[in-house]
């Protein structure tokens, strides 16, 4: 819902499955018992999937040497799971001090199987570049004026809706533009909260 970003990681490795894409869903344990015990992996990193999370338990039955880690972003969502299988986790990953507290604490992780890996961007290698001239006059975004840009799942723990209000307050700027891109659960209700501002604020799905 947040977008595609299959073609990344076939950039990165030639074994790239997208269940959904290939397989009906009665047949995508079958498929991966068949990758796990053909491809015997030192370990194992959940992000979010449902199904990985409910095949757990036979995995770690299966594998108990494999290392089994899950990767948790926030507070909401997939933390339910990670408690329902805490059992059958070996450590986990976050990428902030919230989440990497809630783990200490609720879901109550020892500091050795834990892992805080900030996320960052790279500015000698990610610098702006110049502002495409042909995007720019097609939004009627001028070479001076300012762009506050919100990019990401339209999903209650993103609160996007705070950026639409923030577009909102400074709807009387002139030179500043607020554009948003992103797909998600609440894409819609963005999208129609969106097209009742002023020009000033663009959302693309």
């Amino acid at each position: 819902q947040g977008g595609d970003s299959l073609p990344w990681f076939a950039a990165h490795t030639a074994e790239c499955y997208a269940l959904p894409r290939f397989l009906p869903p009665e047949d995508w344990q079958d498929f991966m018992d068949y990758l796990l015990g053909s491809r015997t992996p030192d370990a194992l990193l959940i992000a979010g999937s449902r199904f990985l999370y409910d095949l757990l338990p036979r995995i770690a039955r299966d594998y108990p040497t494999m290392a089994r880690l899950d990767l948790l972003f926030n507070t909401e969502g997939h933390v339910a799971k990670h408690l329902e299988h805490r059992a059958h986790l070996t450590g986990a990953l976050c990428e902030n001090g919230n989440v990497l507290s809630w783990l200490r604490n609720e879901a109550g992780w020892p500091e050795a199987a834990l892992r805080c890996i900030p996320s960052g961007v790279d500015t000698t290698h990610h610098s702006p570049g110049p502002r495409p001239a042909a995007l720019a006059a097609e939004l009627g975004i001028g070479p001076q004026d300012i762009v506050v840009g919100w990019s990401g799942r339209l999903s209650e723990e993103k609160s996007p809706e705070t950026f639409v209000e923030l577009a909102a307050r400074c709807a009387d700027l002139t030179g500043v533009h607020f554009v948003m891109t992103g797909g998600g659960p609440m894409a819609e209700r963005v999208a129609a909260r969106v097209a009742k501002l002023p020009p000033g604020i663009r959302f693309h799905n």
